[in-house]
């Protein structure tokens, strides 16, 4: 056997090669077999398991003695960098939106790394949640990833390969310092409501704070925070489902039924005063859960302030007591500015809610079951609360919803 090719083939297919050296070897004799050739590595890494396994070769009347390759060693670009680039370099043989040609994109290149690729996938998980495919992209083979630019994105990718040996934009390590910078002194750059006051908020943002939050109320100033975009650094949380609540860190929040009760659930809502509340009910068991939602309110909010927006066909027989119920409760109320809750389905959004002055704050649904695209979409574009008294995560929704919204668990 003259070439090193030879002798890894009949080590791995003829005498059979087992413990830690076997997948390395017996994927690199398939590669091989492929007509591609070894690396220099590659190579270094076959000649000391073949020297290790000298006895082993001898017993079949092989020696082995570094024996040269068939095919010239592959010679592999091991640069590894991140850069700044334009969209030009994304899709170089791809057409674009001509509006695309000016944009910024961070290139980070490097070889083959298992260590190296799972950080790239966290960097992904962080920074692209909202929308992964234009926000990131990678062809598969290729040792190119390319993201959107945004300076938390510089942050991110900087501060997970800063001591991998990469060489990085002088520019893109400017705009880590001063991201760090801001992070590090939150307080003065980024809006909150720190030493008794709220800071870095616009007027605007504040003539509706004013009307709505009262400063001594902690709590309540910790959970408009995500509506209002201001952060409270001083907040201490006693972990009662009120902080669970407050403390997300996205505005969907699933509260386990196993640990909180329908009651619990909704002295939450009332004591952060989430008011105007719309509730959703899945269509298949629209009558139960309405009755559930309702009894839990009706000690809290006053019938004339809720109304039912959907009703049943007569031919619905799990859900035949619903029209009735509505009647004798008198939920069917004029939806207005003073509607505090609002009970529609998820598979219908109501024409009366956007004719009227009902604008709400929080949404509350008793399962995860997917909702109408209509309905996710006023749900988004108006609560930066929505609870879900489940503890089964919906994927179907994870992964299809529009605004790709990260969830909470509790």
């Amino acid at each position: 056997m003259t070439y090193i090719e030879d002798i890894l083939h009949f080590l791995v297919d003829s005498i059979g090669i087992s413990g830690a050296d076997a997948p390395i070897l017996s994927s690199i004799s398939r590669q091989c077999k492929k007509g591609i050739a070894m690396t220099d590595r590659q190579y270094q890494l076959v000649t000391n398991k073949l020297n290790n396994n000298k006895d082993l070769l001898a017993q079949h009347n092989i020696e082995f003695n570094n024996n040269a390759p068939r095919l010239p060693l592959r010679e592999i670009d091991r640069s590894k960098y991140i850069s700044l680039v334009k969209t030009e370099d994304v899709y170089p043989n791809t057409p674009y939106e001509t509006y695309k040609q000016n944009y910024n994109w961070i290139k980070v290149r490097f070889p083959f790394s298992k260590q190296d690729i799972v950080k790239i996938e966290q960097v992904v998980h962080n920074v692209s949640s909202r929308n992964r495919r234009k926000d990131y992209v990678h062809s598969k083979g290729s040792h190119e990833h390319f993201f959107l630019y945004n300076p938390y994105t510089v942050y991110i990718l900087v501060k997970e390969f800063y001591n991998r040996n990469f060489v990085i934009d002088k520019n893109l390590v400017d705009v880590f310092q001063k991201v760090q910078i801001i992070l590090d002194n939150k307080s003065n750059t980024i809006p909150c409501f720190a030493d008794n006051q709220f800071k870095n908020i616009h007027e605007s943002a504040m003539e509706l704070i004013d009307n709505e939050i009262d400063k001594e109320n902690t709590i309540l100033l910790k959970d408009r925070g995500l509506r209002y975009g201001y952060f409270v650094p001083e907040y201490k949380t006693n972990n009662t489902l009120n902080d669970v609540i407050v403390s997300r860190e996205s505005r969907e929040v699933l509260v386990d039924p196993k640990k909180y009760n329908i009651d619990e659930l909704v002295r939450a809502v009332y004591d952060l005063n989430r008011f105007p509340l719309i509730v959703m009910v899945d269509q298949e068991n629209c009558f139960n859960q309405l009755l559930e939602m309702h009894k839990a309110f009706k000690y809290i909010i006053e019938d004339a302030q809720q109304s039912v927006l959907f009703r049943v066909d007569n031919d619905d027989k799990e859900n035949s007591h619903l029209n009735d119920y509505i009647k004798y409760n008198n939920l069917n109320n004029w939806v207005d500015k003073n509607t505090k809750i609002v009970y529609i389905k998820k598979n219908k959004l109501p024409k009366a809610l956007l004719t009227s002055d009902f604008k709400p704050i929080a949404a509350l649904g008793k399962t995860t079951m997917r909702n109408n695209a209509q309905v996710d979409v006023y749900i988004n574009f108006n609560c930066d609360l929505i609870l879900y008294h489940d503890n089964q995560e919906n994927l179907f929704g994870k992964y299809s919803k529009k605004y790709g919204l990260l969830q909470t668990y509790y």
